[in-house]
């Protein structure tokens, strides 16, 4: 779902930026979500599968960046509050823990994940020797 028209509202809106959902971040590196809800290497077009699932206006800012994480670009302005929105959310923070879980049962994700465990269990034949 795309934004209103109006650039100007939604300068407004929440922030969410990928980092608040990953695991191997610290609470003190800008992670916003407990352990076992974070994911590893979260990325904004995650965030905007859910954002569109939920049905929550959104807008995408590719070139924009988390200042304590600057090296995973993009952010999200949302504005969960919209009365056709599917989100039970009132405030920022029931917002991020409500799409957290989403975020792990995408199906690109999931399928991203198998794919890596698998090239990594290939690797274990050879030990080092002392």
């Amino acid at each position: 779902m795309a934004a209103p028209p109006s650039s100007d509202s939604a300068s407004t809106w929440s922030v969410i930026y990928p980092t608040y959902f990953d695991k191997k971040a610290t609470i003190s590196g800008g992670r916003r979500v407990s352990l076992p809800l974070a994911v590893e290497n979260p990325r904004v077009e995650d965030i905007r599968a859910v954002c569109e699932k939920l049905k929550v206006p959104y807008v995408l800012e590719a070139n924009k960046a988390y200042p304590r994480d600057f090296m995973n670009p993009g952010r999200i302005r949302v504005y969960f509050l919209h009365p056709n929105a599917e989100s039970k959310a009132l405030t920022k923070c029931a917002f991020i823990y409500e799409i957290a879980p989403l975020i792990a049962q995408l199906k690109l994700r999931q399928q991203a994940e198998a794919t890596a465990a698998s090239a990594s269990s290939s690797k274990a034949g050879k030990k080092k020797r002392r």
